[in-house]
């Protein structure tokens, strides 16, 4: 005789039981799982608790269980949503500098740009271009690598807890 866990409804498990159970108490249960129906309030789990727990079944609710789970994710949602806008803020600032130190490394192509006659609103459309490109291709590039990195730390966290 193989020991092993199997889910199966009451209906099925008394179909291949083949015996008439007398009580619930005689039923061969290590664990019994039950979903209310949606809409289901505090009273009708409270009823169906204290129905099971006469008859010595210990209840486990899982909407109180993962309550503490909800307050972790939650944080930590606050904590990296605060981390991506000093991340953003900072970024900012380094691409002001950045373009800042560009323009004036280049004065003097400037300044020929502007003697063969180059109106002042394409040598802003130039700079600004570039700055596009720069901040496109940066997100293209820093998007990529974050979806590779949630895409393994996924994966390990998939085979260190073997959930789907």
């Amino acid at each position: 005789v193989f020991y092993q866990d199997i889910v199966m409804g009451f209906t099925t498990f008394f179909q291949f039981a083949q015996v008439s159970f007398t009580s619930i108490e005689n039923l061969p249960l290590q664990t019994m799982l039950l979903k209310l129906k949606n809409g289901a309030d505090a009273n009708q789990l409270a009823y169906i608790t204290h129905v099971l727990t006469t008859y010595g079944v210990t209840v486990w609710d899982y909407s109180s269980a993962i309550v503490p789970f909800n307050k972790t994710t939650s944080g930590l949602a606050y904590f990296f949503n605060i981390t991506t806008c000093i991340a953003m803020f900072i970024s900012f600032f380094s691409l002001m500098s950045s373009m800042y130190a560009n323009i004036y490394e280049q004065t003097k192509e400037i300044a020929v740009l502007r003697a063969l006659g180059t109106p002042k609103f394409w040598m802003y459309r130039i700079y600004i271009y570039e700055s596009f490109i720069i901040v496109m291709s940066s997100s293209l590039l820093g998007v990529i690598i974050g979806v590779i990195v949630s895409y393994t730390m996924t994966l390990q966290q998939a085979l260190f807890t073997q959930l789907p």
